[in-house]
């Protein structure tokens, strides 16, 4: 008991308190509200010159057409260890898998390993 307890101590320090649903709602409301550097830091550090290109291309970003009322849960599996979780994001029809990644104390989207989830799972008969 007492060393399940530090786990989540630590886990709370090392990820702060936001959660993975968290960070996915953050991104959606920044990107809502045209807060380019709120909607930036949701992401990995790999992820944020695709986030750059993307701006400066004037393509919608990831997260657009996902509204306030986008229905957000965490997939089970990850880990504590792993550093790693996926946020299945739905609004009505529409439903994406998001990756996120422990880096630097916080949860980011990574958009390199949600691109190479959705591959994969695209590819399975």
């Amino acid at each position: 008991m007492l060393r399940s307890s530090l786990v989540l101590v630590l886990f709370g320090v090392l990820f702060g308190c936001a959660t993975p649903e968290s960070v996915v709602r953050t991104a959606i409301e920044a990107a809502e509200s045209g807060d380019h550097a709120t909607y930036e830091a949701c992401f990995t550090a790999r992820s944020r010159p695709m986030i750059r290109a993307v701006r400066s291309a004037q393509e919608p970003s990831l997260t657009s057409g996902l509204g306030r009322a986008t229905e957000l849960h965490e997939l089970p599996g990850g880990g504590l260890i792993s550093g790693r979780r996926v946020v299945r994001a739905t609004d009505g029809e529409r439903q994406m898998q998001l990756v996120l990644q422990g880096e630097a104390g916080a949860w980011r989207i990574d958009l390199i390993d949600t691109e190479r989830r959705a591959s994969s799972a695209g590819a399975r008969p």
